[in-house]
């Protein structure tokens, strides 16, 4: 009868194999692009959130940034920011070089604008802005 291995044994043996795993160079190159594309933001109370860039764009000679959180929502707080939109949040980028800000979007009207190009961009992934 052939030796039955158990399944502790294969979960080990899995485990032994993932340690020793060395990442090829396509997985180093996806983890430092996924990298790229992270941004901490810090808020007044130093608390700190962690964002993935969707997309960066221009509206009137200002730039912008469209972005996810990779945070765990809070579902108990039942608030929402003003310039986050179904999980997409935009602030407008302040610097050039290594001396860049990030602020919240806080001009009603500017606000209204961007959220329609991100509106337009994204509508898959929401609802929409309504009319």
């Amino acid at each position: 009868m052939a030796d039955k291995k158990t399944e502790a044994q294969i979960v080990q043996e899995n485990l032994d194999a993932l340690k020793d795993h060395q990442d090829t160079a396509e997985e180093q190159a996806l983890v430092h692009a996924v990298d790229e594309t992270r941004i901490t933001l810090v808020d007044d109370q130093d608390e700190e959130y962690e964002y993935m860039i969707l997309d960066e764009f221009d509206w009137e000679g200002k730039t912008y940034l469209a972005l996810a959180s990779c945070d765990e929502k809070n579902e108990g707080s039942g608030s929402l920011d003003a310039n986050e939109m179904d999980d997409i949040t935009v602030v407008r980028k302040f610097g050039e070089g290594d001396n860049i800000s990030f602020g919240a979007v806080t001009d009603e009207h500017e606000l209204l604008a961007v959220s329609r190009i991100i509106s337009d961009k994204y509508e898959h992934l929401m609802g929409g802005i309504p009319e």
